[in-house]
């Protein structure tokens, strides 16, 4: 690989297609660029989100500090998921339509680097 290649960071994961569309937009309205694995594999056969890894949420190194800040600040939350009565209706769905049902939830990562493009040598 080469040392021009742009090299990013994972700071989050989102599960469900609004979560990573909220962060996504937060992070690009604040001039951070973003890049975001697996949105459209997650869009297109959600129930894999979770076996994907749900969508990876990606910026440049110089940004991270400032990215996770304001996804902490601003960031999508998740649902409150303590109820009993949403198993209870998940757990229905399961069984009489034979999918589960759609992944949600939004987790910060662990900042790891990552190579996105591969030298043409």
């Amino acid at each position: 690989m080469s040392d021009s290649a742009p090299r990013y960071v994972t700071i989050a994961r989102a599960y469900g297609p609004s979560e990573a569309a909220i962060a996504i937009s937060l992070l690009r309205g604040s001039g951070i660029e973003v890049v975001s694995d697996g949105w459209q594999t997650n869009v297109v056969v959600w129930h894999w989100a979770h076996a994907m890894g749900g969508t990876h949420l990606r910026v440049r190194p110089e940004d991270v500090s400032a990215a996770l800040e304001l996804l902490d600040a601003h960031g999508p939350v998740a649902p409150d998921r303590s109820a009993l009565w949403r198993f209870i209706v998940a757990l229905i769905v399961v069984f009489w339509a034979g999918i589960p049902p759609p992944p949600t939830g939004f987790y910060r990562a662990e900042p790891q680097n990552v190579v996105t493009r591969r030298s043409q040598s």
